[in-house]
């Protein structure tokens, strides 16, 4: 039996597009923009679409995609908050933390506390990507993720 292939979605009214874009005011190059995405995305199946969309919005805003993920069933993430955290924690930048250029850099990364300075937690990442600041990377707490042991 010929496996299954998953259903391509129905190709977008541009008359449609093209009246939407008028009504909020959009300039050329969103314009222009919309209609280019709307080609490439022509022949993608829905989960291709729903895939593309969530990558280029997250990316667009320099957040990061993949997380490290946890291997082990004893450990797991959690906000981290002011007067929980020690030198030595694991933690991880969240995925949203930072926009553009400083998201590229931090997004993502996990790393250990190396010290804690006037309420700043800095960090040394140790995810083995790079580039990977000499000096340890300045945070605040409202943007980063502890590690902790699960009961």
């Amino acid at each position: 039996m010929p496996a299954l292939r998953e259903r391509r979605h129905a190709v977008v009214n541009r008359a449609w597009v093209r009246e939407q874009l008028t009504l909020i005011g959009a300039s050329a190059p969103v314009y222009n923009a919309v209609n280019r995405l709307l080609d490439v995305a022509a022949g993608f199946t829905e989960r291709e679409r729903d895939l593309a969309i969530d990558a280029f919005i997250k990316l667009i805003k320099g957040e990061a995609l993949y997380v490290e993920p946890d291997n082990d069933d004893h450990t797991a993430w959690a906000p981290a908050q002011r007067g929980f955290l020690n030198v030595g924690d694991v933690i991880r930048v969240k995925t949203s933390a930072y926009a553009s250029d400083a998201g590229i850099f931090h997004n993502g990364r996990v790393g250990k506390i190396v010290a804690i300075r006037y309420g700043d937690i800095i960090v040394r990442y140790i995810d083995g990507r790079e580039p990977n600041p000499d000096t340890g990377a300045r945070h605040s707490p409202d943007v980063l993720e502890k590690k902790f042991h699960k009961p």
